[in-house]
């Protein structure tokens, strides 16, 4: 039994094709990252919506592996920065942050993950 089964979904993507193929498609998701966040559900209890960014974030994980995978994401941290703007833009602290930007997210987040891992094993 493989210690880490994620690894074997995306070795197949990503050995198949070409560093440049890879740096494209790492590139690819993290537009794709920043197209989901446009997927929006509006909470009446916090400022922050429910989006389809984190689901696309662990299938780029999941598909590209971890170094692009990571790549991706650390291409779509580099143009997100402004996510900084919901502790600016409401003048709150990091914890109240957190309670309003994070908290009420994780179940959410948590069957997202579920689907992103049963959708890439089936495309193993």
């Amino acid at each position: 039994m493989e210690t880490f089964p994620s690894k074997n979904i995306s070795i197949a993507w990503v050995e198949k094709g070409s560093l440049t193929r890879n740096l494209f498609l790492s590139f690819g998701f993290a537009i794709l990252t920043a197209l989901s966040a446009q997927i929006r559900f509006e909470l009446p209890f916090t400022p922050v919506p429910i989006t389809a960014q984190t689901f696309v974030v662990i299938l780029s994980g999941l598909l590209l592996g971890s170094r692009f995978g990571s790549f991706s994401m650390i291409l779509y941290l580099f143009t997100g920065l402004a996510g900084l703007g919901l502790m600016i833009t409401l003048n709150i602290s990091v914890v109240e942050a957190i309670g309003i930007g994070v908290v009420p997210f994780i179940f959410g987040d948590l069957i997202k993950a579920s689907l992103a891992i049963g959708i890439a094993q089936k495309l193993k």
